[in-house]
């Protein structure tokens, strides 16, 4: 797969510091360890795959489905 699908399991009222959506992260990482890149959900730190289902790897081109309004600090945002 030449890309990276995330896609939103349930929307937030909660800020979500996204940085770790980063295309030069994706690039070297499994499917597994993009799911356990961490995101900070108000000041508690979490898990990506428990915002996301993941599909794909090694991909610097990332497609993110679903509303993010709340979530912030990734590039291309």
């Amino acid at each position: 797969m030449d890309k990276v699908i995330l896609r939103l399991k349930e929307r937030s009222n909660i800020p979500v510091e996204a940085e770790a959506i980063c295309p030069d992260l994706f690039l070297t990482k499994s499917q597994q360890e993009i799911e356990e890149l961490a995101l900070y959900y108000g000041n508690k730190g979490r898990r990506l795959g428990d915002f996301f289902q993941v599909q794909g790897e090694r991909s610097d081109n990332i497609v993110i489905e679903g509303e993010i309004p709340n979530f912030k600090n990734f590039p291309g945002q």
